[in-house]
């Protein structure tokens, strides 16, 4: 199964303090398989809807070497990082190669690229 790798998963600590510093706000996060590999994931919360559902949710899946290939996007407010991701073509530091917004099964979500 392909697992994100140490390079990897510190890059998402990092991302997880930047989005930590949002004031009223809490973060989780966990693991979950996906076929043949196990993705990470945070979701953003508000700290009034503790047992609500999320803000975001950010999930991020390797590749065969645990590098971070996709990172996918759920949640409110996706219009608005679709067109932030586009205009920097990065997410906190990562670079992007392109950036799709798909049709999910409830709700639209994006999926950002990550150059490798």
């Amino acid at each position: 199964m392909k697992r994100l790798n140490r390079e990897s998963r510190a890059k998402i600590r990092q991302i997880i303090q930047i989005f930590s510093k949002i004031p009223n706000s809490i973060i989780s996060q966990g693991e979950m398989p996906d076929n043949d590999r196990m993705l990470a994931y945070f979701d953003l919360k508000h700290k009034e809807q503790i047992n609500g559902g999320f803000i975001n949710r950010f999930m991020f899946a390797p590749n065969e070497e645990g590098d971070i290939v996709y990172i996918y996007i759920w949640g409110k407010g996706i219009e608005q990082h679709q067109v932030s991701l586009l205009n920097q073509m990065t997410f906190c530091g990562i670079p992007l190669y392109k950036v799709t917004l798909e049709e999910g099964i409830i709700d639209p979500y994006l999926i950002a690229y990550v150059e490798t």
